[in-house]
Order: structure tokens, then C-alpha cells, then sequence
């Protein structure tokens, strides 16, 4: 695909591509190339192509794995918890726009943060502080598991049984990173920073 700037604010070019599930196109090849003096006619005329200059294509060294967080609060009814994973799971197993696309297996981590209050101002805003209580080494998760509901929700609860009851005005948020299946390492693909664990 190729797309043309149409100028914008300085040197900013954003790209938006439809219908890709993100588990299944993970990176992106990215070339570049310049083109001066097509456009000096104001009347819209052709310019003689002794005038145009067109650079070298310039390409990125490595594919680019773009990281998608999501820093919206995810709360749930009651103390579901469980169930509210498990549907977040989904959404990277199943391609809603193509059911040919799928996917074996979802690399994740779970870490818990804690925010609480330290100061208030005048204008009634809240200065908070949040810093992390608990981190998961890399868990796989597979398509074909039996009962993933289940392995997941035992993984939560060794997870969340360490956790101290919260003092008041503080709270617990899980936050949750997906890995890109095309390294072996962990880089982050998505991230879920702020699921609103609601301990009591």
C-alpha cells in the first residue's frame, strides 16, 4: 500500500489501517521517499519532469511492532473478575472481521499496581501516587486448552491471594500485557493498564 501526505502539521504522518487483526499483523515494513517541485504549477498544470526531484527509498532496518495501550479504566460487575479476562482473552483469539484468522497461542503477564492519594487542592483534583505491588513472569496461553477459563482463573486467584486488603482511598488495578508472537523475547504489544481489581 502506499499513502501520500497531504502535509498536515509538520513532519506528523498518521496512518490508519482498516480490517487487521492485530494478533495476526504484528509489524509493519516502513519505506520513505521524498518528491520536490510536482506541485508548482497553482493552476494545477503538469510540471516538466526535468524539475521534479524524487530521494532515495530509505527503509527501516527492522519490521515495526507498533504498542497499543489501552489506559481507559476496565471496571465489571460485582467481583467478576475472572469472567472479565477471560472475555478480554477472546478478543486475541478470535479475528471478528476474518474467522480464517487465528491464532495459536496469546503471551501475556500480569502485574497489580496500587494508587492512592497523597494530596488535594483547592480546586477539589486529586494528586495520586501509584506504584507496583506484584509482577507474573510470561504465562502462554493456548487456543486449544480445554478449559482456559479455568487455568486462568487459577493463575488470578495465586495471584491475587497475596495481595494486602486496601487501606482507605486506595485501590488495586491489574494491568495486562499481551506479546508479540513474532519475537521470542517479550516485546509488549498491547497493554491493559488500569482493570479496576476491586478488593475489599
Amino acid at each position: 500500500r502506499t499513502y501520500n501526505s497531504s502535509g498536515g502539521s509538520g513532519n506528523q504522518l498518521q496512518l490508519t489501517f482498516q480490517d487487521m487483526f492485530i494478533l495476526t499483523h504484528q509489524s509493519v515494513n516502513v519505506s520513505a521517499y521524498v518528491v520536490r517541485n510536482e506541485d508548482l504549477d497553482m493552476d494545477g498544470g503538469t510540471v516538466n519532469k526535468a524539475f521534479v526531484y524524487t530521494t532515495e527509498s530509505v527503509k527501516f532496518p527492522t519490521p515495526l511492532v507498533p504498542l497499543n495501550e489501552n489506559s481507559a479504566a476496565i471496571s465489571f460487575p460485582g467481583s467478576d473478575l475472572k469472567t472479565t479476562l477471560t472475555n478480554l482473552f477472546e478478543l486475541f483469539f478470535k479475528d471478528p472481521k476474518n474467522s480464517n484468522n487465528k491464532v495459536q497461542e496469546v503471551k501475556f503477564s500480569l502485574s497489580i499496581e496500587t494508587k492512592f492519594p497523597l494530596a488535594s487542592q483547592n480546586s477539589g483534583s486529586v494528586i495520586s501516587a501509584r506504584t507496583p505491588v506484584l509482577f507474573s513472569s510470561e504465562q502462554v496461553m493456548e487456543s486449544g486448552a480445554v478449559a482456559p477459563s479455568i487455568e486462568l482463573s487459577k493463575y488470578i486467584d495465586n495471584l491475587v491471594s497475596g495481595i494486602p486488603k486496601p487501606k482507605k482511598n486506595q485501590q488495586y488495578f491489574l494491568v495486562m500485557t499481551i506479546f508479540a508472537n513474532i519475537s521470542s523475547g517479550q516485546l509488549p504489544l498491547v497493554i491493559y493498564s488500569e482493570i479496576d481489581l476491586k478488593l475489599s
